[in-house]
């Protein structure tokens, strides 16, 4: 890079030089051209020549001494010019101005070469400098990453740190060296600081490697969420991996890692999101009745109305009009049992699971068959949206396990009352490791709990069941 660097100003200064000398030059030949051209005149009039005619042509003399044409029109004008002769002024025409023309043009050509090196020259150089700037802003971005990182880190330390969280020194193998008093309460459903940690990490997703700071070693740096499913119930375990600390132990750089129980956070974000959905349900339902039933009965009134005086094809088309006039209309119906109720209401699991499967259909895309087969005078006392609104994770979630790749494409829904109880069931045949977040499904239990129901998940020859049972409506 040095020896680029050094060619370069080399370079850059011989065609300086070069390109003063050329100019120099040509600035020499134009004066000569002036002078002779002057004195030309002057002697074709008869007239004195310039005083400075002598010095022009010693100076041509010194540069055209080679050549001897030249040098004797040199001297047939010197004589003239003391002679006052003017035959010298076409000595001066044919002999001198022509040649001292022909030194111009190459002249010219050999600056217009240099000008386009000095083009190269100037394009080069920007293009040296828009590289270092480059690189110099790559590199204060590469730190400023760097320095946002750290302070990230720290932050978050501090913040998990006022409110009481795990803390576990790793080694360069991932054994746990150290755990406070947290981390061992974490663990104690499981049996020891370590069997609980690589149960927790061996099937999740870690942040990766950073150099450390201090050791230039490779350590985590990030945060993530993990599924706790060793407990005796689902729990989310908050993971924060703060690279290495060198002042943690007596020798060596230990992994830092910080863990909290963050269950209540998601499942409280979990519920928020269910409780938009409701209010979205209910939002549609309202407004899809509000806006299309009345239009849609003075639409089918006035069909029938056009259906009197129809015939042939005309009354053809008025009829297929119709049914599909009234096709919107059970729809827009159907979407009524969306509805939230202040009390809880008796419901038609039939309107339930027709509400569900217009809300599903678009998810098939033709290649999962959703099947209801539910008698539509079982009713049952719950709040219609909340149950619309379960149901649909429900099916939702084993449309979405079949479209994984499920050996039969289905999804069937069924109703039935058994021993006093109202129960549907979310039948399929999915893939053994297609399972619906186990988050997502907790709460389901939750809402279903609240509303007097149950919500079980098993298997039953094959198919994986979701059964929700009701005590049966009296």
């Amino acid at each position: 890079m040095v020896l680029l660097v050094l060619a370069f100003a080399m370079w850059s200064t011989w065609l300086a030089v070069d390109v003063r000398h050329l100019r120099t030059r040509i600035e020499t030949q134009v004066g000569w051209l002036l002078a002779l051209t002057e004195a030309r005149d002057a002697l074709s009039e008869g007239h004195a020549p310039p005083d400075d005619i002598p010095a022009v042509l010693t100076e041509m003399e010194g540069q055209f001494g080679a050549e001897p044409a030249v040098l004797e029109a040199l001297s047939v004008v010197r004589r003239g010019v003391r002679a006052g002769d003017p035959e010298a002024a076409s000595t001066i025409s044919a002999g001198l101005l022509p040649r001292i023309r022909r030194a111009n043009g190459a002249v010219s050509r050999q600056l217009g070469s240099r000008w386009d090196q000095v083009t190269v020259l100037v394009f080069l150089s920007l293009l040296f400098a828009l590289i270092s700037l480059v690189l110099v802003v790559l590199r204060q971005r590469s730190e400023q990453q760097l320095s946002d990182a750290e302070s990230r880190r720290r932050a978050t330390e501090d913040r998990l740190a006022k409110v009481g969280v795990g803390l576990l020194g790793l080694d360069d193998h991932d054994e746990v060296v150290f755990a406070n008093e947290v981390a061992h309460e974490l663990a104690r459903p499981v049996g020891g600081v370590s069997t609980w940690w690589h149960e927790l990490v061996s099937n999740a997703a870690l942040p990766g490697r950073r150099p450390c700071p201090v050791c230039q070693e490779p350590a985590r740096v990030g945060r993530v969420v993990i599924e706790d499913v060793g407990g005796p119930s689902l729990r989310m375990v908050e993971v924060v991996f703060g690279g290495h600390a060198h002042d943690l132990v007596d020798e060596g750089a230990y992994e830092v890692v910080l863990v909290r129980d963050a269950t209540a956070q998601r499942r409280q974000e979990a519920r928020n999101l269910l409780e938009s959905k409701l209010s979205s349900l209910d939002d549609l339902a309202g407004g899809v009745v509000h806006q299309l039933n009345s239009p849609m009965q003075v639409v089918i009134g006035s069909l029938q109305l056009a259906r009197r005086d129809a015939s042939g094809e005309v009354a053809e088309l008025v009829d297929e009009a119709l049914e599909g006039a009234r096709r919107v209309v059970d729809v827009v119906t159907g979407l009524q049992v969306l509805r939230s109720s202040p009390e809880a209401a008796a419901v038609s699991l039939g309107e339930v699971c027709a509400a569900v499967e217009r809300l599903v259909l678009p998810l098939c895309h033709g290649a999962v068959r959703l099947r209801c087969s539910v008698d539509p005078e079982l009713r049952l006392r719950a709040d219609p949206a909340r149950l619309t609104a379960v149901l649909h994770e429900l099916v939702r979630d084993a449309v979405l396990a079949v479209q994984a790749g499920g050996a039969d494409p289905q999804v069937h829904v069924v109703g039935f009352v058994r021993d006093g109880r109202v129960v549907l069931e979310v039948r399929d045949r999915r893939p053994s490791d297609a399972r619906g977040p186990d988050l997502r499904r907790a709460l389901a239990e939750e809402v279903v709990t609240d509303l007097g129901g149950e919500l079980r998940f098993l298997e039953d020859h094959g198919e994986v069941v979701a059964r929700v049972s009701f005590p049966q409506t009296p």
